[in-house]
């Protein structure tokens, strides 16, 4: 006999690709572009934010998708503070500078695709930029997995989130340090 938690692991791995994916595409303007056309583009953003959270939530319901869930509800933080902050910002709200750090410098580090460039005379983007949001997506689906592995043992979705808080903090300071063995680096964007 099933039990609950093997009878929704189908819908619930198909939930976490599909929050993957429309973080992949929310992260990836110019794909989403040439794929909608402009006009569709301009709400591809919050479509795909709103289908990301919706299909995280579903898939936190299995123990066995939970930590990748947790994972990706993590990820998902920085773009939903950073829609809440352009959303009060266009409301004529004073923002505080934590919040305007977290939705403009935070997701730069974390989402470094589009950010990432050569330390050459001729400066330029390592990832396609049409691909580069895809690629960090991909980059952080292969860390996702392996803390999943990790940690399938633990069932607080709480205690998971802090851990891959942790780990994604962790993973991008690495990355970060890393950049310079093959010449690259962070060109950073301020308000």
């Amino acid at each position: 006999m099933l039990t609950a938690d093997r009878k929704h692991l189908p819908l619930d791995g198909c939930a976490i690709a599909v929050s993957t994916l429309s973080l992949a595409l929310l992260l990836s303007p110019y794909l989403g572009v040439a794929l909608f056309g402009q006009f569709l583009a301009i709400w591809l953003g919050p479509v795909c934010l709103v289908i990301a959270v919706g299909a995280t939530v579903v898939g936190s319901r299995s123990t066995r998708t939970r930590p990748v869930a947790a994972f990706t509800a993590a990820l998902l933080a920085l773009p939903v503070v950073s829609y809440g902050v352009l959303l009060a910002y266009s409301a004529g709200l004073r923002i505080p500078l934590l919040f305007q750090n977290m939705a403009i410098g935070w997701p730069q580090l974390i989402f470094f695709g589009s950010t990432l460039w050569t330390t050459s005379q001729d400066s330029r983007p390592v990832l396609p930029q049409a691909w580069a949001g895809v690629i960090t997506v991909a980059f952080w689906a292969c860390v996702a997995v392996a803390f999943a592995r990790l940690s399938r043992r633990w069932a607080s979705f709480w205690v998971l989130i802090v851990m891959a808080t942790i780990t994604i903090i962790s993973t991008s300071l690495v990355v970060r340090a890393v950049l310079p063995i093959f010449r690259w680096r962070l060109l950073l964007e301020g308000p």
